[in-house]
């Protein structure tokens, strides 16, 4: 089974809701992203980012 951009939006939206789809849209395909600059671009509160991202990585679907 190939795993296409929906089955990636429909687990992200599972584990992280639809904030967490938009931080995806944001990060996908760069390196490097500082976290002021996510949360500046898509107007979150830091600790909103840092939640979503401590959930991400419990999944392992971070690299640092």
């Amino acid at each position: 089974m190939e795993v296409t951009e929906k089955h990636i939006y429909s687990f992200i939206e599972t584990i992280s809701g639809e904030i967490g789809i938009l931080i995806y849209k944001t990060l996908k395909g760069k390196e490097n992203v500082n976290e002021l600059t996510i949360v500046t671009e898509l107007e979150l509160e830091l600790n909103q980012l840092r939640h979503i991202l401590y959930i991400w990585d419990a999944q392992n679907l971070l690299s640092s």
